[in-house]
């Protein structure tokens, strides 16, 4: 994941009033990391080429979960409460468990659960099955949720960030 700071000035922290920069710097990392593993791809011998190979390596939307979790801390959240990837694996009803991209566990009570998609080619097909996803996560969650499993946390947030992508 990029690397979140504690440091800096309040100003210099994203907030709603600096959002609009804050959220170009996350998608330029998204590009950034895309043409970096499809270089990796075409120079290994690997046989995954073209744009499957920009996408296999994971870690695109690691800027906005960066830009999450600075939001977070920015309105109060103990960093150390923000958990991502196998950190953030939490149950569910219809499912054992799921490992979602973000969790927030505050004094041992989930306050919110985030995931980070993004689309490119097929975009119809792939807008269908991002919204499954979607739906089908929080609805997992919100179900283990009523039936106790997070019990005594208040409901939790269910989230979905999606970067429908363009070519640059």
């Amino acid at each position: 994941m990029a690397a979140s700071s504690d440091s800096g000035s309040e100003k210099d922290r994203p907030s709603l009033d600096n959002l609009p920069p804050e959220i170009a710097s996350a998608a330029q990392f998204y590009w950034e990391t895309r043409s970096g593993q499809a270089e990796e791809q075409r120079s290994s011998s690997n046989t995954a080429r073209g744009r499957r190979a920009e996408v296999l390596g994971g870690g695109q939307m690691d800027g906005f979960a960066s830009l999450v979790e600075d939001l977070l801390v920015a309105a109060g959240t103990p960093r150390t409460s923000v958990k991502h990837d196998y950190h953030a694996t939490l149950p569910g009803f219809f499912r054992h468990e799921k490992e979602w991209d973000t969790a927030v566990v505050h004094d041992g009570k989930l306050l919110a659960a985030v995931e980070y998609k993004s689309q490119g080619s097929s975009f119809g097909n792939n807008l269908n099955n991002r919204a499954e996803e979607a739906i089908g996560s929080s609805t997992d969650l919100l179900e283990a949720y009523e039936e106790g499993v997070f019990a005594p946390s208040p409901q939790p947030f269910a989230g979905c960030l999606s970067f429908p992508q363009t070519p640059r």
